[in-house]
């Protein structure tokens, strides 16, 4: 039996899964087993796994059909023989010593959850967010608290987040094959409750692909709309699991304040009074059948986010015009304080008025390192590109006959 199981779900990547295999069989901790689940992939992806299994035996495929990215992991679960379990996604890379890492954390602290940090890949495209939140400091938690979702760089990617398989069984979590996108969210609010021991650490375990033309975040990034309506329904999902188990009795203060940033805020950003209105409404229905009156009343007079749950559920007249302007700034000059709020403010003025295009324009040290940027961003482009055509020519020496070639410019038009 290996002492850790990577899962990697596959869907459509055949010019990125065979480098992301590779860094799985490149680690320095060998008892491993990588389970790739091919989800019904359109392209070559099948034949690029199946070619790398040839090439290692602790390589396993699985093809299903496509059931989407909840339904692959579970797939890979079902099969996972490993202590440990852990996921990949198929365009990013573990650092070679990651297994290692994870099978001494889990000795050490005899945790039934590790949750780790990340590189974005590469960093040029990163953000403040993002460095953030992969991120975590190194602590032990004895019992489930609070701050482990609330306080701590947890969430919101299961690909950082490995768990003892026994655990996962015992406990009977899998992932929601129901939702189209949030499903690692909702995964990890069902997770770190039902733990009696978590440890996050420092450590940084995978090189996290920070944007890929075609993938869903780049397909659905733009859509506020969708966005917004996705976020109550992950909202929804999670209290739905919190009020059935008890979770909820304990911590509504702190749920309420996490729906208020998470999904209500997104709703009073969007623009049109139609979008505001459909998603107020299913935003309501979700916070009656999640909290009793009393509470979100409670909520209303004392909660950060009061303003919101009223507008939504007591004077729908606070989200129309005006009045959601104004109380986007009141949530946010309570939430994040007068300075965040100015600084946003300002930088959004400058952003659309000549006067900040002037004023950029004058920034000729900010010109300088948008330049260096782009050049390091060409570099690592071309780099990465050399990588994956290599893996993917690798792979080739060991597939069958009808082994596709690398496609140039399907490879130029993916990256444009």
């Amino acid at each position: 039996m290996p002492q850790v199981s990577v899962i990697i779900p596959v869907y459509n990547v055949e010019r990125y899964v065979a480098l992301s295999i590779e860094s799985a069989l490149n680690q320095t901790l060998g008892d491993i087993e990588i389970i790739c689940v091919n989800d019904g992939s359109k392209d070559s992806s099948q034949a690029v796994v199946e070619a790398m299994a040839r090439k290692d035996g602790r390589v396993r495929v699985v093809n299903k059909r496509n059931g989407g990215l909840s339904s692959a992991r579970n797939a890979g679960l079902a099969v996972a023989t490993g202590d440990i379990v852990c996921f990949l996604d198929s365009d990013d890379l573990l650092v070679e010593t990651a297994c290692d890492v994870l099978r001494r954390a889990f000795e050490r602290t005899g945790a039934e959850v590790v949750t780790y940090g990340a590189y974005p890949y590469p960093q040029e495209n990163s953000y403040p967010w993002l460095d953030e939140v992969l991120s975590p400091r190194r602590v032990d938690y004895t019992s489930f608290d609070e701050d482990i979702l609330f306080g701590e760089k947890s969430s919101p990617f299961a690909w950082r987040t490995a768990c003892r398989r026994e655990f996962l069984d015992e406990i009977g979590l899998r992932f929601d094959e129901s939702l189209p996108y949030g499903e690692d969210q909702v995964f990890q609010f069902q997770l770190y409750p039902r733990c009696s021991r978590v440890s996050l650490i420092s450590d940084k375990l995978v090189k996290y692909r920070v944007s890929r033309k075609g993938s869903f975040m780049d397909t659905h990034v733009g859509d506020l709309k969708r966005l917004a309506n996705d976020h109550v329904a992950i909202a929804g999902r999670i209290m739905e699991d919190w009020k059935r188990t008890g979770f909820l009795d304990d911590h509504s203060k702190k749920a309420l304040d996490w729906i208020s940033e998470f999904s209500l805020l997104k709703i009073f950003e969007l623009e049109k009074e139609e979008d505001r209105s459909g998603a107020v409404e299913v935003a309501g229905k979700m916070l009656l059948a999640s909290f009793d009156e009393e509470v979100l009343r409670g909520y209303v007079s004392e909660g950060e986010g009061g303003c919101f749950v009223e507008a939504v559920l007591y004077d729908r007249s606070l989200a129309a015009g005006s009045r959601c302007r104004k109380l986007r700034l009141e949530y946010c000059l309570h939430a994040y304080g007068r300075r965040y709020v100015l600084r946003r403010g300002v930088e959004k003025v400058l952003s659309a008025s000549p006067l900040g295009k002037v004023a950029s324009s004058l920034k000729g040290d900010s010109k300088e390192a948008e330049r260096k940027r782009e050049a390091a961003l060409e570099r690592w482009e071309r780099e990465d590109r050399v990588q994956r055509k290599r893996a993917f020519d690798e792979a080739a020496k060991t597939a069958s006959d009808g082994f596709p070639e690398w496609d140039e410019e399907a490879e130029r038009l993916s990256t444009e």
